[in-house]
């Protein structure tokens, strides 16, 4: 509306003088122009909402769940979350997500080749391994996040307000984390990852993320 207010007067008066062929189309143009501008606001208006969305999941997850969480059982190797305490995490997530209509996902991993391993060094060596790869998980991962021990040589790791592409930019960061430890350079996971929708069921998005490490593991 300001462009319009500045450029038809100085058309009018003569200042600007696009002649006669051009000057037809202004109204099309100024009417265009206004169009996208509407549209631009339009288009941040609705991003600011869902970005004040997110973070009172955010906050609602940092607020809640990190306090409620120390009344759960520890794996006392890692210091992740015992898998006892899986189903309470799923059930509150769920609600949370369904509540803010927000994804979260789940990023199942295991330790490639881990019985070899085992065999070759002895359990002690294999204790060590799972210690030091829980541990740089715990590191990776958010505050808001929750790191759930789940089998052997498994963890499970849940990512409040986050789909699989930011689960897949997870697995990247451990990937690196690995590279990095003197301890871990030569350690490879085996990832599989779903991302919860509203109104799913958990339990079935657990069993896709296991279903999609076994698919993984087969393709290597």
């Amino acid at each position: 509306m300001g462009f319009a207010m500045l450029f038809v007067p100085a058309l009018k008066v003569g200042i600007i003088d696009l002649g006669a062929r051009y000057r037809d189309y202004m109204p099309q143009l100024v009417l265009g122009l206004i169009t996208l501008v509407l549209l631009a606001s339009v288009y941040i208006v609705i991003k600011q909402r869902e970005l004040n969305e997110m973070r009172r999941l955010l906050i609602s997850t940092y607020a809640e769940f990190p306090l409620g969480r120390e009344a759960y059982a520890r794996d006392s190797m890692t210091g992740a979350l015992d898998r006892r305490a899986l189903p309470d995490i799923l059930e509150l997530e769920a609600a949370r997500a369904n509540r803010y209509r927000a994804p979260f996902c789940l990023v199942l991993s295991d330790i490639r080749g881990f019985r070899e391993i085992n065999t070759q060094s002895g359990n002690l060596a294999g204790d060590l391994l799972i210690k030091e790869v829980g541990k740089t998980l715990q590191l990776v991962v958010r505050k808001t996040d929750v790191v759930v021990r789940y089998g052997p040589d498994e963890f499970l790791c849940l990512l409040p307000a986050t789909g699989c592409e930011g689960g897949a930019h997870f697995t990247r960061r451990v990937a690196k984390a690995l590279e990095g430890s003197a301890q871990l350079r030569s350690v490879a996971l085996d990832f599989g990852m779903a991302a919860y929708q509203p109104g799913l069921d958990a339990d079935a998005v657990l069993a896709e993320a296991e279903r999609d490490m076994e698919r993984k593991r087969a393709a290597t």
